[in-house]
């Protein structure tokens, strides 16, 4: 989601795009009205409320959207009313959106309970910044369905200190073998053309380039190592809502994230991604739609301590 070109319009022109190619756009738009709010319903207030972590999504000085995660002793989120939530942790020293999240940025909010299945979608501004707070004020929000959701046990670690830091252009073999054996991880998207040549932290009151975060699953080979920068990534059917594919038609750049529930260690990657529509080989991507192939820019492994 994004500006509109169309006052009260629900999906940008990427969006709309990828919904036709999908064969899904007719009488779409007005079903998916229902859905998608500018203010969080109580069961969201209360849903981010009880969450030990909370995903977020937001551009880099060089403009490049990443994905990276926000921790805490559950209640670290507070829904201060139905637009405001004021959220009390940092990132970790040397994360990629470490001075990124300032005020006036444009972020996208994903939080997600794998033990329930839940999961809630927000994008939106960020009114304040201090040290140990983020106040974040939603322009949409919905929730989101719970396929290729993987239960599991594990939490984050509560006011994580982070640890070594590894930079690089290229996939070790260790970073090959995290993304090959997965069956989870988050991306980070920014709509509009506009964001290749503008920064996505504008000032407040300016038109802002909206970033979305969000989740993508499967089962452990639904992400394909090519090369040490290239990846291939299984997109399957969804909500039909296209919102990461719609900004990637606008702007290819593109952010994932990986986390280890055990230890709280990380994997970010920015890079450009491309959309292959051709029907994939069922063998090698069984029940995916499409795929998303990108190329990797820099990589940022924080191994915890």
């Amino acid at each position: 989601m994004s500006s509109r070109g169309i006052e009260g319009a629900v999906f940008h022109t990427g969006e709309l795009a990828a919904q036709m190619r999908a064969g899904v756009a007719v009488n779409f738009e007005a079903e998916a009205s229902k859905f998608i709010r500018p203010y969080f319903l109580q069961q969201h207030q209360t849903f981010y409320q009880q969450l030990p972590f909370i995903v977020i999504g937001a551009c880099d000085e060089k403009r490049r959207p990443w994905a990276s995660v926000l921790t805490g002793e559950r209640g670290f989120v507070v829904a201060q009313d139905e637009y405001h939530l004021s959220i009390n942790s940092r990132l970790i020293v040397g994360d990629a959106l470490e001075s990124a999240l300032v005020a006036g940025a444009s972020v996208g909010l994903l939080g997600i309970e794998f033990d329930t299945k839940r999961r809630n979608r927000a994008n939106g501004q960020l009114t304040n910044t201090s040290h140990e707070n983020i106040q974040f004020k939603v322009k949409h929000s919905y929730g989101n369905c719970p396929q290729y959701i993987s239960a599991r046990n594990g939490q984050l670690i509560a006011n994580r200190k982070g640890g070594k830091i590894e930079r690089a252009c290229r996939l070790t073999q260790a970073m090959q073998a995290w993304l090959s054996g997965t069956d989870s991880l988050f991306i980070a998207t920014s709509n509009g053309q506009a964001a290749l040549e503008n920064s996505c932290t504008q000032d407040l009151g300016k038109s802002l380039d909206e970033v979305d975060a969000s989740h993508r699953g499967g089962v452990p080979g639904f992400v394909k190592v090519i090369s040490d920068t290239k990846i291939v990534l299984a997109d399957y059917r969804g909500n039909n809502f296209f919102n990461s594919i719609g900004n990637l038609l606008l702007n290819p750049k593109i952010g994932l994230l990986l986390i280890d529930y055990k230890t709280s260690s990380q994997l970010q990657i920015t890079g450009t991604a491309r959309v292959d529509w051709n029907t994939p080989d069922q063998l090698v991507f069984p029940s995916a739609q499409r795929l998303i192939e990108i190329v990797v820019d820099e990589i940022i492994m924080i191994s915890a301590e």
